[in-house]
């Protein structure tokens, strides 16, 4: 997008990649900026982009985690008894450090969600305006949530065991068990069969919906029930090929 309007512009235009840490440089930036000799690339982390400007801006880093933007990292108790009380906002100098981001563009400011769930800032910005685009790909282990679909599986440990939740939790409450056959990992659809994240072994799949089979203990003895119940109520006997 930032080549073609270059292009269009038959100017080359300058484009500053900020991240919250220096880890964020992509390794293959070199090789980006040969890809792009039209384009003036440079990185700076965001702290160091104060008073700079460039015709696109594209904060890369922009997921939920400790190293995310905003940053998880809890303050060191310590400093706290010898600085300004906090304040009342969440995030305050954070807040401050993504304005510095999205100000240095002339043009246009591109968030960039590689690997992970949008973190706060940028949910956010969805929910108040239709102009912001999230721009990215999600982590191979990644899954997102049947229900909801913008939040991802979380792994949890319950009084059964493992289990996985919707990052969303409370305001989605979708859960559902892990790998029948490894009991940590969970099933994820690879080329129309269901494979587990951890052992890499295949698992049945429902056939009525996206979900797949786990066993389940009944009145008349184990069967296999979709783990989308109870939004789908297919259930097998163990030893019956029938479906009820």
């Amino acid at each position: 997008m930032i080549t073609a309007e270059a292009e269009a512009t038959g100017n080359g235009a300058t484009v500053l990649l900020l991240g919250r840490y220096r880890h964020t440089k992509p390794k293959n930036f070199a090789e980006l900026a040969r890809q792009h000799a039209n384009l003036q690339i440079d990185f700076r982390t965001v702290h160091r982009s104060k008073g700079l400007e460039a015709d696109y801006v594209i904060v890369a880093g922009m997921c939920s985690g400790k190293h995310g933007f905003p940053t998880e990292i809890a303050d060191d108790p310590i400093l706290d008894i010898v600085l300004a009380a906090p304040e009342g906002h969440p995030n305050a100098e954070e807040r401050r450090l993504f304005y510095v981001a999205l100000t240095r563009a002339r043009r246009r400011a591109f968030l960039l969600v590689e690997g992970g769930e949008p973190s706060s800032f940028v949910r956010e910005l969805l929910g108040m305006t239709n102009d912001v685009t999230v721009f990215g790909r999600a982590s191979e282990k990644d899954k997102p949530c049947p229900v909801c679909v913008t939040g991802r599986l979380e792994p949890k440990v319950g009084q059964r065991g493992t289990f996985y939740g919707c990052s969303h939790w409370p305001y989605c409450e979708h859960r559902q068990p892990a790998c029948p056959l490894c009991g940590i990992g969970t099933p994820s659809k690879t080329d129309g069969a269901y494979v587990c994240s951890s052992c890499d072994q295949p698992v049945e799949g429902c056939p009525r919906c996206d979900g797949w089979l786990q066993p389940k203990n009944g009145r008349n003895g184990r069967f296999l029930g979709c783990t989308n119940w109870p939004d789908c109520s297919y259930t097998r006997n163990l030893n019956v090929t029938a479906g009820t």
